[in-house]
């Protein structure tokens, strides 16, 4: 007798098979959704009826899915009205090179940041061979937690070699681009990414409101000047419900 392959997703490209429940998929597929398509502080997200139709899902993923959600503070539902976004998720859209305030200014949203710790560190191997900086060369270690519209989303350790000139004195709560260029006229114009999945430990998880185990991303980034000289070396951790990475591909 022949036997069918069971399909391993759905039409919505949601993972029945997977041990990830299916109506978190839904919720991480929404808040993409309301990212790519650039919803707004205001508008009225898909009804029910119309994501059961689009996602292929029962009624009773799609209710628990937007639960999540409000659980969230993403969305607010009114009867009679339907579901409405508060407040919509961060996202990253590279590769334009543009600092988190600048970045959010753009978008109408604020940025402020709370310096946990500034000081002089002897780098470990990995930040000393990103930063192309060499023994006995001390590096200055800022310790951030950053936020949009007054909610911890980033917590941030960013090393910067000695030579751009900025010290533990200087004010670190605005724009650190803007800063590099106004204090040590040094301008970042290139930068590479990596980023991975990591839990939530102390001292990140107290800084960022959320438990122990929590799901982060870890973004490593390197920035340069023009002529390829390193400037910065940062490494962030970023809530996994309110960050999303967005990337456009076009075709050749």
């Amino acid at each position: 007798m022949e036997r069918k392959l069971a399909v391993s997703s759905n039409r919505s490209g949601l993972e029945p098979q997977s041990p990830i429940p299916l109506y978190y998929q839904l919720k991480e597929a929404l808040i993409n959704k309301l990212s790519r398509e650039r919803y707004k502080v205001g508008d009225r997200i898909p009804t029910e009826a119309e994501l059961v139709q689009e996602y292929d899902v029962s009624r009773t993923t799609v209710r628990q899915a937007l639960n999540e959600l409000v659980d969230e503070g993403i969305i607010t539902r009114h009867r009679g009205i339907g579901s409405i976004l508060v407040k919509p998720p961060v996202e990253d859209r590279p590769p334009h090179l543009v600092g988190l305030t600048e970045e959010m200014d753009a978008r109408g949203r604020r940025v402020r940041s709370d310096v946990v710790e500034c000081r002089w560190i002897e780098p470990s191997p990995s930040v000393r061979q990103a930063l192309d900086v060499r023994r006995p060369s001390q590096v200055l270690l800022l310790v951030r937690v950053r936020y949009i519209d007054d909610e911890p989303v980033f917590y941030t350790k960013e090393y910067l070699p000695p030579w751009i000139g900025l010290t533990p004195d200087d004010d670190f709560k605005g724009s650190l681009f803007s800063l590099m260029k106004t204090k040590g006229g040094v301008h970042p114009a290139k930068g590479d990414m990596t980023i991975t999945a990591v839990a939530a430990r102390f001292p990140e998880a107290h800084h960022l409101g959320v438990p122990e185990g929590f799901p982060l991303l870890r973004n490593l980034r390197s920035f340069y000047t023009m002529d390829d000289r390193p400037c910065g070396y940062t490494d962030q951790l970023c809530r996994s419900d309110r960050y999303h990475y967005y990337v456009q591909f076009d075709p050749r």
